[in-house]
């Protein structure tokens, strides 16, 4: 279930760069040097990472919120 919630969380953040691209005239652009696709390309493993720590910080919180329902059952 979490390849999921990652699979749909990856797909909607690219859905979302795409008009971003299409305002600044970006992604129509033909032209684009070595260099501006090394920065794409470090800017999209940059909101990747975020996204995952983001992902695993919430799954932790919740293991972490199940132990303690867990320990005040006991």
């Amino acid at each position: 279930m979490a390849y999921l919630d990652w699979d749909k969380a990856e797909a909607d953040r690219i859905e979302a760069q795409v008009p971003e691209e299409t305002e600044n005239g970006r992604l129509f652009t033909s032209r684009r040097g070595m260099g501006e696709l090394w920065k794409i390309a470090q800017r999209d493993i940059d909101e990747q990472e975020a996204l995952y720590a983001a992902t695993e910080q919430e799954e932790s919180c919740e293991s972490l919120s199940g132990a303690r329902t867990i320990a005040a059952w006991q």
